[in-house]
């Protein structure tokens, strides 16, 4: 009789599967399979769970049949309701979006939004979104909402690109090979009711910075170099050629070296007056031109937006005080920071300048000791360090450029084993070429090295497999 009443107890006991997490689900399913393998009964292992007799058949029959057992068991992420889009028409978003306007599919903004990308979607796709999916999406496809750069239509990108690879590789080799120092100039303005940046404050309450009622303004010149020198002057007004002049001879007062000044194309900077005092300095002084509308090639534009971000645009101006003072005051604190000065030639636009600036003249003679083929090698180039000019010299072959397909052994394959020291003929022997047309790993890592950077324990063999496998544990 009790053992009745205790079965009934365990029926009388439901439990609504819903209300329990998925976690726990998957306990119980596994636990019960468990206990059914063991030689339980299904109807007492649903009632000893709470759930109803059909479960527990439910969970055996899943389990059961080949390949499946406790697999099948485990909770999945529900799929939840299908994507109105295909996964080629959001790549078709991206395309629309990604280095394009709105004002190209006849809508009359610039800039895109969500509501324009829904809009779009309505009239290419026949399909309405939300402006949440639509940010989903966006966000989906790697791309967020970010405030563009102005870039002016007459940018002439032949002669930018040229700037890069020639014009100023050469004015970096003449200035290398005459003794010049090379300086980047620009002129900017103040103002003391700009305000910069953001900050916190409750929502919908816009916050109040106060600053003077009175509307400073000064202008300010500097030159910069790309090992920390830095130079400025302020002035009031505009700049004009027979301004510039008098800042070119404040410029070049008590300096012994020559300077090679390269300046954007402002008209005050052509004017004749200009090119009479550049004459009269014989060689002393010469102005190159940047490319037009190509500002990012000037890191001196870098330290007018860094003295804006954290000068008076920060910190107003306080009562009776003046913004010329202020303005000089931060730059001289600049012109003393050498460290702040060469980190703006890191930038990725103004990198050109620091792979250039401070690299050999356009040849470049390389000795090698103990060979005569490579001994004298010529470098026609303008920008190379020495790296690739001493492995250039050894093996014939530039660095980051495959190897041809007539080209069998390495030239200079002695004079790298003599440089290099650790290398053995078993390595140079082994640089054949392979199908995309590069050295194979080991040979790749051991040219690129130093001569005496491979090191190898003595207690250790001498032999070639040690020292390939020696370069190969390096190299990762």
């Amino acid at each position: 009789m009790p053992k009745f009443k205790f079965c009934f107890m365990l029926f009388s006991m439901k439990r609504d599967g819903r209300t329990l997490s998925h976690n726990t689900l998957e306990e119980m399913r596994v636990l019960a399979v468990q206990r059914m393998k063991d030689g339980e009964h299904p109807e007492v292992v649903a009632a000893s769970f709470g759930m109803n007799r059909s479960w527990a058949y439910k969970c055996r029959s899943l389990a059961q049949g080949r390949g499946r057992g406790v697999r099948v068991l485990r909770s999945t992420k529900a799929t939840g309701r299908p994507r109105k889009l295909t996964e080629a028409q959001e790549r078709q978003v991206f395309r629309w979006v990604n280095g394009k306007r709105p004002d190209q599919y006849g809508f009359d903004f610039g800039l895109w939004t969500r509501q324009i990308v829904q809009e779009l979607l309505v009239t290419r796709f026949d399909v309405k979104l939300s402006l949440a999916s639509i940010g989903a999406m966006l966000a989906r496809l790697g791309l967020t909402a970010q405030k563009p750069l102005e870039r002016a239509y007459q940018r002439d990108p032949e002669a930018i690109a040229r700037w890069k690879s020639e014009t100023f590789p050469a004015i970096a080799s003449e200035a290398q090979t005459s003794g010049a120092e090379i300086l980047f100039w620009d002129e900017s303005g103040f103002r003391a009711d700009a305000v910069h940046g953001k900050t916190w404050a409750p929502r919908g309450q816009t916050p109040v910075i106060e600053r003077p009622g009175q509307r400073q303004t000064i202008s300010a010149a500097s030159a910069v170099s790309s090992k920390g020198a830095f130079w400025f002057a302020t002035y009031q007004g505009g700049l004009t050629g027979e301004l510039f002049v008098s800042l070119l001879q404040e410029l070049m007062r008590k300096r012994k070296k020559p300077v090679r000044l390269v300046v954007d194309g402002l008209p005050a900077h052509k004017k004749a007056i200009v090119k009479e005092y550049v004459a009269s300095t014989e060689g002393k002084l010469t102005l190159h031109f940047l490319p037009g509308y190509a500002p990012e090639l000037n890191p001196d534009e870098l330290v007018w937006s860094h003295a804006k971000r954290t000068g008076v645009a920060r910190s107003p101006l306080k009562a009776g005080e003046k913004l010329e003072c202020r303005v000089e005051d931060q730059l001289q604190n600049m012109a003393s920071d050498t460290a702040l000065v060469r980190s703006f030639f890191r930038h990725p636009s103004v990198r050109y300048i620091s792979e250039c600036a401070g690299r050999p003249a356009r040849s470049k003679r390389v000795k090698v000791p103990d060979n005569k083929d490579v001994a004298n090698h010529v470098v026609p180039e303008s920008c190379v360090s020495d790296r690739e000019v001493r492995h250039e010299a050894l093996t014939g072959v530039r660095i980051g450029q495959p190897l041809s397909r007539d080209s069998i052994e390495i030239p200079g394959a002695d004079a790298v084993q003599k440089a290099e020291g650790n290398m053995s003929e078993r390595a140079i022997a082994s640089a054949r070429m392979t199908r995309r047309g590069r050295r194979p790993w080991h040979v790749r890592t051991l040219l690129a090295r130093e001569p005496g950077d491979l090191q190898f324990d003595r207690r250790r063999p001498h032999g070639p497999a040690a020292r390939i496998g020696k370069a190969r544990s390096r190299s990762r």
